[in-house]
C-alpha cells in the first residue's frame, strides 16, 4: 500500500522488520542532530517503529518511511505527527545523510501536504525547526509553509511555520 508518491519517491506503511533496515540510520549523530531526544538504540527504534504501524491502523496522523523507487530503500521518514501529543499536528521529515541534498525531504513533504488535505480534513499544519537548522526552515519555506514566529517546544525556542488548507498544498 502507498501512502504517498512522487516521482522518484513513496511512502508506505511501516512493517516490523523495517526496524533492523533503519537502525543504523537512527543512530547516526549527525541525522539526529535536530531531533530533541538525539540519536535512538535498538529499543527507541523499535519503539517508534511499532507506534507508527499502531497509528497507521488506527488511522490516525502517521510519520512513514520513506522509500527511493529505483532500489526500494528506506532512505528516512516524513508524515504528520501530533506536536508534542497536543492537538496541532506538524509535518516531520528526516533523511539519512546518504541521501542529503538531493531535494527528497522538499519533494516528499509537498506530496504529504497535498495528500493530507485532499484526503483528510486537517485546515492547519504546522513545522518548527530550531533557529540553527537552516535546511530544515529551508524545506518549510520550499513547501509553501508561512513563518510564524518563536514557539516553545521540546523545552527550546525554535521557529515554527504553519500551513492552511487552501494555501501553497
Amino acid at each position: 500500500m502507498v501512502v504517498a508518491a512522487t516521482k522518484r519517491l513513496y511512502l508506505r506503511p511501516w512493517r516490523s522488520e523495517d526496524c533492523d533496515a533503519v537502525l543504523d540510520m537512527y543512530a547516526k549523530p549527525q541525522v539526529m542532530r535536530w531531533i530533541p531526544s538525539g540519536v535512538w538504540d535498538h529499543d527507541k527504534t523499535s519503539r517508534f517503529v511499532a507506534r507508527m504501524i499502531d497509528a497507521h491502523e488506527r488511522r490516525d496522523v502517521c510519520i512513514y518511511p520513506i522509500l527511493l523507487k529505483e532500489r526500494d530503500e528506506i532512505i528516512g521518514h516524513c508524515g504528520l505527527n501530533h506536536l508534542e501529543g497536543g492537538a496541532e499536528i506538524e509535518i516531520a521529515y528526516l533523511i539519512d545523510d546518504r541521501f542529503w541534498h538531493q531535494g527528497f525531504a522538499t519533494e516528499i513533504s509537498r506530496a504529504v501536504l497535498q495528500e493530507a488535505f485532499r484526503a483528510t480534513d486537517i485546515d492547519r499544519i504546522v513545522a518548527v525547526a530550531f533557529p540553527e537548522n537552516t535546511h530544515s526552515i529551508a524545506v518549510m519555506q520550499r513547501i509553501g509553509m508561512q513563518a510564524i514566529g518563536i514557539a516553545r517546544h521540546f523545552g527550546a525556542d525554535v521557529v515554527k511555520y504553519e500551513i492552511v488548507r487552501g494555501y501553497g498544498g
